[in-house]
């Protein structure tokens, strides 16, 4: 299991692309999976099976998975989520978008945590009361996304302040409070 940042390092040595081809299966995540990857990773007589997870931390790190397939054009849609989650395309006033459209990705039901340590603001801000499910919540993850007609969800990018480093959301805002706390820095 790895990121398709790390994978693709490892797949440039060829000892260990190698040994990644001999593998049986191959769980990917935390960024876009690559086409040029897949086929790069599929080029073996017995190549491995590849699966492209989802899910951030708040939503037990791993949400969904989906098997790709070798000759997919657009790898690593969210296609099969776990059974008590929903994963829903919304727009700023929680009302899906049509398939096509763009909007945020909110995550809902049992895999959520209950909140951020200690961060109520934090909390109340990024989960909010589910209109679809009586006392429920929904986690806005931050992605931008769209919904293919077949279902199939696409993340497309970032709405918010994080960026992800090696597969790993990192809040800005967090990094620039921290240093805003030591002498001399300002901004």
């Amino acid at each position: 299991q790895c990121t398709p940042s790390l994978l693709r390092l490892l797949a440039g040595d060829p000892a260990a692309l190698r040994g990644l081809r001999a593998m049986r299966a191959l769980l990917i995540g935390g960024e876009p999976f690559p086409a040029d990857l897949v086929a790069t990773l599929t080029a073996a007589d017995e190549p491995p099976v590849l699966y492209d997870a989802y899910g951030p931390t708040e939503a037990t790190v791993w949400v969904a998975c989906c098997r790709v397939e070798p000759d997919d054009p657009a790898p690593g849609g969210i296609r099969y989520w776990m059974d008590r989650a929903s994963l829903r395309v919304l727009d700023g006033g929680l009302a899906e978008v049509p398939p096509g459209g763009i909007g945020n990705l909110y995550i809902g039901g049992a895999p959520l945590a209950l909140g951020y340590h200690r961060d109520p603001e934090l909390t109340a801000r990024r989960f909010v009361p589910d209109p679809w499910s009586a006392g429920g919540r929904l986690y806005d993850t931050g992605d931008v996304a769209t919904r293919r007609p077949d279902g199939t969800i696409v993340v497309i990018g970032l709405v918010d302040n994080q960026i992800k480093i090696r597969g790993n959301r990192v809040e800005l805002d967090e990094v620039e409070s921290v240093l805003r706390r030591y002498p001399g820095v300002v901004d």
